[in-house]
């Protein structure tokens, strides 16, 4: 047993050893099985997974949150959230919770503590501790390594992207369920002989980590009864941000992108148990309309032209709203299904209700304002709740 196993054991955290046990069980027991099942299209009844994976190969399951782990990069390919107001919200305390490398992976596949010291990175979780504050073995299960990142700290991870997390984690104080996937990109630079994939390694090889360029959140919250019938409203919103310093007064709409542009690039389908071509057709015209806002900002601003750092080549060839609207159309028409009908998202989920309306789902920018917190919001706004609120539609 490593020194800083036996450091997190003495530090009273036994309990998460017996949380990450409790969470293998609790899969194991709700794996469902029919006659002509598997195991790789068993059914994981997991409440994180309403609306599907993006992937399913190297999952691990936490009280939480869902991830899937890439053994060659030693990071996670993306991690699945699911918060209520309750669950982030608690008693949970970082105080004492140490990181620690995970056990469910080989020790050479795995990223190490080791690995960031010296490094000039930031331990940079991907599923936010201040998202599971509910229990203790929540919040301690974040610290795991297969859920760290390295990232910027100084105008990223300690500032701009915290603040994103927090605007986020406010979403949960105006709905009644948020899922959020994050997780890094690893985007090429246009040079004039091309395209060229360029970022750094930390640790010591040959089992080295890779610094990914950005990273990426896609955002569903769900407010139930907001719409007739007692229909829930959902709204959706994706977003990728440099792993670099970013200016504190960037507009967040600057990092608005289209779903199906982020979807090309990290090469997996988000949600896909709810969004189908016409909700991510529709979703996308909002996204380059909030997008466009945010450029016209940034130029006030005179931040300069890092359009490369800022995930510029998910835009490149990004077509008008106009043509975007027009395809979303064509896809409701295409698809449009029987209300109540059913799709199955077996092996990547559970079963979810798809339908062919497009106009059932907002851009997470049109139901709420998408601004974040101020610098400084945890010292002057501790004792305060988040004052996020869904507009008035």
């Amino acid at each position: 047993m490593s020194r800083d196993w036996l450091r997190l054991l003495g530090s009273g955290v036994l309990g998460l050893g017996l949380g990450g046990a409790s969470s293998y069980w609790y899969v194991k027991r709700n794996i469902v099985r029919d006659s002509a099942s598997t195991p790789e299209t068993a059914v994981v009844e997991h409440h994180c997974l309403k609306y599907g994976l993006p992937s399913t190969d190297n999952l691990h399951f936490h009280q939480n949150f869902v991830l899937s782990f890439d053994s060659a990069k030693r990071n996670a390919k993306w991690v699945l959230e699911h918060i209520t107001k309750e669950s982030s919200s608690g008693k949970g305390s970082r105080a004492d919770v140490r990181f620690f490398e995970d056990a469910g992976l080989e020790p050479r596949f795995r990223s190490r503590l080791d690995d960031y010291r010296n490094s000039g990175y930031d331990r940079g979780h991907l599923a936010p501790a201040a998202n599971h504050k509910g229990n203790q073995v929540g919040l301690s299960e974040t610290f795991s390594m297969n859920n760290i990142s390295p990232q910027v700290g100084k105008g990223f991870n300690r500032d701009y992207w915290a603040r994103f997390e927090r605007f986020v984690k406010t979403l949960a104080w105006s709905s009644d369920d948020v899922y959020i996937v994050t997780g890094p990109l690893y985007v090429p630079q246009r040079t004039t002989q091309g395209y060229v994939m360029h970022y750094p390694m930390i640790g010591k090889p040959p089992c080295l980590v890779a610094v990914p360029t950005h990273f990426y959140k896609v955002v569903l919250a769900e407010a139930q009864s907001r719409l007739p019938f007692g229909a829930p409203m959902v709204s959706v919103g994706a977003f990728v941000m440099p792993n670099d310093q970013i200016q504190p007064d960037m507009p967040l709409t600057a990092f608005s992108v289209p779903l199906e542009m982020l979807e090309n690039v990290a090469g997996m389908k988000f949600f896909p148990g709810y969004i189908n071509d016409a909700r991510r057709q529709a979703l996308d015209a909002a996204a380059f309309r909030w997008n466009q806002t945010g450029q016209e900002h940034k130029k006030l601003l005179k931040w300069g032209d890092r359009s490369q750092l800022q995930g510029g080549l998910l835009m490149l060839e990004a077509p008008t709203p106009q043509a975007v609207a027009q395809k979303g159309r064509q896809a409701k028409q295409r698809q449009a299904l029987p209300a109540g009908e059913a799709t199955s998202s077996r092996g990547t989920g559970a079963v979810a209700l798809v339908t062919g309306a497009a106009n059932d789902t907002l851009h997470i920018c049109d139901a709420v304002e998408c601004k974040l917190p101020a610098e400084a919001w945890f010292e002057s706004n501790k004792s305060k709740q988040p004052k996020v609120g869904l507009k008035q539609l």
